[in-house]
């Protein structure tokens, strides 16, 4: 079998991007590999306000690619990663990440198995998920994961409160934020309950000190982590954080790949890796830095806020890992009329679908009436307009 077509779709998702007040047209960038048997792979290569970059490198990418065999996964993921000799950023493993879960679908395909059969077989039946509330104020909050408690979902994610608003993204006032999040998160557990697990997304707006501050004010509400307190590029601030916080740390959906998950795994700063497949080189490097966690007792919560390219990838591998923790779960309701038997959440749980590769369906043709160039991420400012953390 040999490669004849490599092509990408920037596709628009339309309408409002998950709870925040501002819509903006951004896109996902779907990945199809198709063969001279008949058989296409689909994987994803997005990488919202940047997607037109990677679009350049998959043009590279799909040059080298075809007329070459598609069996030869590990060995492709070296020629696009190792082969470039620059330092690997997003924009690379993301259309790294695309190739690869392209191929993964097409083997799996050309075998007549799940992916999941490829990666070692399944370690258990359905995945555990959290999804994000809806609502800005504690009341909407509360309201939204009333509604979710009673759909059966036992894992709650929400964001800091004063923190997504027109105001506090163009007049940034943290101590509000943060004084706001520590009175709202109380609130939430007291309507909720303790049987709910919270879980809160810093979303990595705030210092080091502040991270520390509101991570220590909200242990007593006992979260089911704390995400991303602070950018982790830096692992002796991420330290700082995780020595004055008694809560379970999840970071890592901006890293790329191995090499930038290593030191926050070997000096255990992180329990929970947030891996984004879409931008960390697919599921080959996904399963290798999950593999590097285990041995210092870390779980997977994949990262997973795009098209179900992505959450179908993810379940995959959430099937075949030993060190499963939590799924991430987005259900965007304009893509999934492009995939018309992607799964859904039932019970706070995904059962992944069971047929050859992904197993995913595909409109094409309907979603080529959908092109997008992508737009740019919302952007935070200081009172005096200077750039802030989004």
């Amino acid at each position: 079998m040999k490669i004849t077509e490599v092509t990408a779709l920037p596709i628009s998702v339309g309408g409002n991007y998950a709870a925040l007040a501002n819509a903006y047209e951004w896109a996902v960038i779907i990945v199809l590999i198709k063969t001279d048997e008949g058989l296409t792979g689909i994987g994803e290569a997005s990488l919202a306000g940047q997607g037109r970059g990677v679009l350049g490198i998959l043009d590279h990418f799909g040059e080298m690619l075809v007329g070459q065999d598609p069996d030869r996964i590990e060995h492709w993921w070296s020629e696009m990663v190792r082969g470039t000799f620059w330092s690997n950023g997003q924009v690379i493993m993301s259309a790294a990440a695309g190739i690869d879960m392209a191929l993964w679908d097409l083997k799996g395909k050309a075998l007549g198995v799940p992916v999941w059969s490829l990666l070692g077989g399944p370690t258990r039946e359905k995945v555990r998920v959290y999804v994000h509330l809806k609502g800005q104020t504690a009341d909407e909050l509360i309201e939204d994961a009333l509604a979710r408690k009673e759909a059966g979902y036992t894992a709650l994610r929400y964001g800091p409160m004063a923190a997504f608003e027109h105001e506090p993204l163009t007049h940034w006032d943290p101590q509000k934020s943060i004084r706001e999040t520590i009175k709202g998160t109380e609130r939430i557990r007291e309507a909720v309950g303790e049987e709910i697990d919270l879980l809160i997304d810093a979303h990595t707006m705030y210092t080091p000190a502040e991270a520390a501050y509101l991570g220590h004010a909200l242990e007593p509400f006992r979260l089911f982590f704390y995400e991303d307190p602070i950018r982790p590029l830096n692992p002796n601030s991420l330290k700082l954080v995780r020595d004055k916080v008694n809560l379970p740390i999840a970071t890592g959906e901006q890293f790329a790949h191995k090499w930038e998950f290593q030191p926050i795994i070997e000096q255990e700063l992180v329990d929970y890796l947030r891996i984004d497949l879409v931008h960390a080189g697919g599921i080959t490097e996904g399963k290798k830095i999950l593999a590097m966690g285990e041995a210092h007792g870390q779980r997977s919560a994949l990262h997973h806020a795009s098209s179900p390219v992505n959450g179908v990838a993810c379940l995959h591998l959430d099937l075949a890992i030993p060190n499963f923790g939590i799924q991430e779960w987005m259900e965007l309701e304009p893509l999934y009329e492009l995939f018309p038997n992607a799964p859904r959440a039932n019970a706070g749980y995904v059962t992944p679908l069971s047929g050859p590769g992904f197993g995913l369906e595909f409109d094409e043709a309907e979603a080529r009436k959908r092109p997008s160039r992508d737009a740019r991420l919302p952007q935070r400012y200081w009172l005096d307009g200077a750039h802030a953390d989004y």
